[in-house]
């Protein structure tokens, strides 16, 4: 069963949302992406890689002053991840004001990166963005640690269980937004 939400109202809200201004529907804000996204802001490297590794630096800009590539990315969303992909590579450096990052795309960069074989890659880069809600979450927790709690939770993520849960909320939400849903 797949869930639905159809009642007037919601289908009512839904469409006034579409034409409440923001970043997304501003008049000229599709002219602004497109010249953000053919312009070539200067570039630098996050740092150089070890010698005789063989490896690339990872290189990026930081986009407008103070904002970055903020619009860029609240218009486009994974559009733009996708652009980033098949015009920077798949390891691209963003120079935030806010939190400097780097994003690995495409399958390959998952692959390697949520593998983990070599226990390269430590969960606490998500320190900055989630830690302070949720402190010790499996999302950060390293190596071992981490897989011990994803095995005891695995169980509860299983295809048939997450089945059961959305037809669970899906008669709850459609019951609730039928009866009291405040208009």
């Amino acid at each position: 069963m797949v869930a639905t939400i159809s009642t007037p109202q919601y289908l009512l809200d839904q469409a006034r949302r579409r034409f409440t201004p923001s970043i997304n529907n501003f008049p000229g804000m599709g002219l602004v992406e497109r010249k953000l996204l053919n312009t070539q802001f200067p570039e630098h490297k996050l740092a150089d890689p070890p010698p005789g590794s063989g490896l690339k630096p990872v290189v990026g800009d930081a986009g407008l002053p103070v904002i970055g590539h903020i619009i860029e990315m609240l218009r486009g969303g994974p559009d733009y991840l996708m652009f980033m992909y098949r015009t920077k590579g798949p390891v691209i450096f963003g120079d935030s004001p806010v939190m400097p990052a780097v994003a690995a795309l495409g399958p390959d960069a998952a692959q390697v990166i949520y593998s983990n074989r070599n226990k390269d890659y430590s969960q606490q880069g998500w320190v900055p963005v989630i830690g302070p809600f949720f402190h010790r979450g499996l999302m950060l927790l390293d190596f071992e640690e981490h897989l011990f709690h994803r095995r005891i939770m695995q169980e509860a993520f299983t295809r048939s269980r997450l089945v059961s849960y959305v037809e669970q909320m899906d008669k709850v939400v459609s019951q609730v937004v039928a009866d009291d849903w405040v208009v």
